[in-house]
């Protein structure tokens, strides 16, 4: 299990994630108005949530 942490691919993984998850809150704290106002609920955390957990 300890092989499984410092492989590339999972560093490569979490650096992925962690920007997945500063969009997210870039969408969700955005003072500004989206163009289609569904644009920001289509991408939500439980799609933010299948898309990390399928990853592993």
């Amino acid at each position: 299990m300890r092989g499984f942490f410092t492989r590339r691919s999972t560093l490569l993984l979490a650096g992925a994630s962690l920007v997945l998850v500063a969009i997210k809150l870039l969408f969700q704290f955005y003072p500004g108005q989206y163009p289609i106002k569904s644009q920001a609920a289509a991408f939500s955390w439980p799609l933010v949530g299948g898309i990390l957990v399928s990853a592993f």
